[in-house]
């Protein structure tokens, strides 16, 4: 191990050189570490119910727009449900449905407050439809479809989803908050929802593992 005086025999340039490495690993696995842990353990994700419809919500800001569309499409609020990874902030979900048109809805701000909308169709047998309006790992396997359609109104994403419902398979029956929050545990059980969740975070998890080695050599150069 380094004496005292060994380190203080560093010169600036390696001392900076460590302190950056160190300082960016750190930071790296801040951001990314929760990500290795769902790519590892996709069903670790905590999905809880939260508020229900009759609650005083407050909507956030950026989410208005949004949520004015769908009560004009014909969504109803529904209520909140939470989902939390290991080692992350949990994402609050404000849930609407549509009955008649065989679809949640779900709005959600992302980990850089960006609005976010996904409707989710579950299906009898077990299949889902996701379409997102923001870019996102898509996967489409017999009795599952996971896409998204940017940068385009919400009435377009939803009849874009209603059709790949319509090919896909029948929809369920039942539109209130307990089919949400059971449609969305059983998302995460799924296994191609995991295959998805693998391609979604595997980025996240080399990331995470080019960190942890960061760190190792930092160490090792301390000690050794």
């Amino acid at each position: 191990m380094l004496s005292w005086e060994q380190v203080f025999q560093l010169t600036a340039t390696q001392l900076a050189i460590i302190v950056a490495v160190s300082g960016a690993a750190g930071w790296l696995l801040r951001k990314n570490l929760w990500r290795a842990g769902v790519w590892l353990f996709p069903t670790s994700v905590k999905v809880e119910d939260d508020a229900p419809a009759t609650a005083n919500i407050r909507l956030p800001t950026a989410l208005d727009p949004h949520a004015q569309e769908l009560q004009r499409l014909g969504f109803k609020f529904i209520g909140t449900h939470v989902e939390q990874p290991r080692l992350a902030s949990a994402v609050t979900s404000y849930d609407y449905a549509l009955a008649e048109g065989h679809a949640f809805a779900s709005l959600f701000l992302s980990e850089d407050d960006e609005p976010r909308v996904e409707l989710l169709t579950p299906l009898e047998g077990g299949g889902f439809v996701r379409t997102a309006n923001y870019r996102r790992t898509a996967l489409e396997e017999k009795g599952y479809f996971s896409g998204y359609l940017e940068n385009i109104p919400l009435e377009r994403v939803l009849h874009a989803h209603q059709r790949t419902v319509t090919h896909l398979g029948t929809p369920i029956s039942t539109w209130d908050t307990d089919a949400r929050l059971k449609a969305a545990r059983a998302w995460y059980q799924s296994p191609a929802a995991q295959r998805e969740l693998r391609r979604q975070h595997q980025t996240g998890l080399v990331w995470t593992f080019g960190a942890a080695v960061s760190v190792g050599l930092v160490l090792v150069t301390l000690v050794g």
